[in-house]
């Protein structure tokens, strides 16, 4: 792979993240909020906040496979970004489910 098309790669994925991570901060605080009086429709809410979570989760593992790759020459201030995001989505997944059932 070229390492400008790996590079290109690798920020697509990371804006992939932010997208997905924003939508479930989004999703939840709509939830969180009450706005909604249904308790089964802020379940669900809280349930596509995770799964958009587990998603982003998902992209940040494959970060990591571009961040150990040698050819890609990445910087270190995007391999630190990288793992602080990992860090977090896991922080923000173990958060909610523990909201979500042990409430």
């Amino acid at each position: 792979m070229e390492q400008n098309e790996a590079l290109s790669l690798y920020h697509t994925t990371l804006r992939n993240i932010g997208l997905f991570f924003t939508l479930h901060m989004g999703i939840t605080s709509f939830s969180s909020n009450g706005i909604i009086k249904s308790q089964v429709i802020n379940y669900i809410l809280n349930i596509n906040g995770i799964i958009f979570l587990l998603i982003a989760f998902l992209l940040s593992r494959e970060l990591e496979k571009y961040r150990k790759d040698d050819t890609m020459n990445i910087s270190k201030n995007l391999e630190v970004i990288s793992l602080i995001l990992r860090y977090t989505i896991i922080f923000m997944i173990i958060k909610m489910v523990y909201g979500l059932f042990f409430k």
